[in-house]
């Protein structure tokens, strides 16, 4: 059964207007700066895999070139990947389950081949890392395995202060390090939970009326 496209994917296909690379911590890993990127980037959720691809997009957006984003195809069905080979760089996100899925086979192997022959850029990301992905249709597999396999780990601590620092800027306040210090002692430090916390301060501190302070974060974790 054909699933719809809703109203909420169609939505997540536009691109974060702060997901550039002026924003993106870190670099950007040299397998994926070439004149046409072939690779799939892999690591653990809220390690900026989303902000690059869409970094990606929105740099050649801006020297005219034609773009697509799909964020989590598995909600969709393989149809969706009907003509994308006409983008100059398609890039798909959160791809593990439809590299595995059975259904998905035959369309991803023939829009590879298309994008290929079209001289396209394709970035494709997961949460699994490559050889760990069973990928049933031996040519697609191939196909897979000749991309460039580029990890994307976790920020180092000032890396994360930033990042921390980063997000407080878009909901609209300022973080000092004192309480960024004070919550990467008492939680668990890999960035989605970070950032989950900071996204919950953000809430509080808007519902409260109240500045994110020490005891802000104090309150809202219980301590």
């Amino acid at each position: 059964m054909v699933r719809q496209v809703t109203s909420q994917l169609l939505l997540d296909l536009e691109l974060r207007p702060d997901a550039t690379f002026a924003n993106f911590l870190g670099e950007v890993p040299r397998e994926l700066r070439v004149e046409t990127p072939w690779a799939y980037c892999w690591g653990p959720l809220g390690t900026g895999r989303s902000h690059l691809l869409q970094a990606f997009c929105h740099a050649w957006q801006a020297d005219h070139r034609q773009v697509m984003y799909l964020p989590s195809p598995a909600r969709t069905s393989p149809e969706m990947l009907d003509n994308l080979h006409q983008y100059e760089l398609l890039c798909i996100d959160e791809a593990d389950d439809v590299l595995q899925d059975e259904a998905w086979q035959a369309p991803l192997f023939h829009l590879f081949n298309s994008l290929k022959d079209n001289g396209h850029a394709l970035l494709m990301s997961g949460l699994t890392h490559p050889l760990e992905l069973h990928v049933p249709l031996a040519d697609l597999r191939s196909r897979f395995r000749a991309m460039s396999h580029v990890e994307s780990s976790e920020l180092d601590q000032a890396g994360k202060t930033r990042l921390l620092q980063q997000r407080a800027s878009r909901h609209g306040f300022q973080l000092s390090e004192q309480v960024v210090d004070y919550v990467m002692n008492r939680c668990a430090r890999d960035q989605q939970t970070l950032l989950r916390v900071l996204d919950g301060l953000a809430h509080e501190s808007l519902r409260q009326q109240r500045r994110v302070t020490i005891p802000l974060v104090r309150e809202m974790l219980n301590l």
